[in-house]
């Protein structure tokens, strides 16, 4: 802008012309208000500009174009360019709440919920990890009410490792007309042997993962008991 100055009055008169440029202030943008998730943090601001060799001040204490917050709240930057222009932008980071389930489960002997298997009846949490940081909490309620085999209280049956992942390593204190047997949940018999020697193994790589049970029968004796099977 051109202004000019007439000095016409009592004085002599005096024309002085000059120019006045009005500046563009300088643009920042810290981007929307964001919710985030607590595993994200920390979560870096950007002040972004078109503009360099700004001076940057947020909240009264970082001078960075850029910093790395922790918590929840609000968050604002000024920037000053070197003619003293000043421009400012601000932005609310709040804290998003972790996704949540409840199941509500029922089974007869066995529950299996992201690979993890359970037995009793009670309530149980699962933590399912996100790539995001926004990780599910998943709250189990499960009721077991399992009518079929009761385990005996004897002990004439040793058997290990429980959980067995291949073979069970098995000693019996019964030989004589003896009979031992794998069952499935359902009471149905998948593998059934002869007692021949008080110490042997089962192959159980066939079978898939859960529970099962084993049992020895001799006359009138019956010994029953429960293996996870991995």
């Amino acid at each position: 802008i051109n202004y000019t100055i007439d000095g016409n009055g009592v004085c002599a008169a005096a024309i002085t012309n000059f120019d006045i440029t009005i500046l563009d202030i300088p643009t920042v943008n810290l981007g929307n208000d964001t919710s985030i998730c607590e595993g994200s943090f920390p979560y870096t601001l950007i002040a972004q500009t078109s503009q360099a060799n700004l001076n940057y001040t947020w909240n009264g204490a970082q001078t960075t174009q850029s910093i790395d917050v922790t918590t929840e709240g609000n968050y604002s930057v000024v920037v000053e360019d070197n003619y003293g222009c000043l421009n400012t932008d601000a932005i609310q980071i709040s804290l998003q709440a972790p996704p949540e389930l409840t199941i509500l489960g029922a089974a007869i002997d066995h529950y299996i919920y992201n690979g993890q298997a359970y037995t009793q009846t009670g309530t149980y949490t699962q933590i399912i990890p996100n790539t995001t940081g926004c990780d599910s909490v998943v709250t189990l309620i499960l009721t077991f009410n399992y009518l079929g085999l009761e385990e005996s209280n004897t002990n004439l049956l040793h058997f290990y490792p429980n959980p067995v992942h291949e073979v069970l390593f098995v000693e019996s204190a019964l030989i004589s007309n003896g009979m031992l047997q794998i069952l499935n949940i359902e009471g149905k018999i998948l593998k059934q042997i002869a007692l021949e020697q008080v110490k042997f193994t089962i192959d159980l790589s066939d079978l898939q993962s859960g529970v099962y049970f084993i049992t020895l029968k001799s006359g009138n004796t019956e010994e029953v008991h429960k293996f996870f099977k991995d």
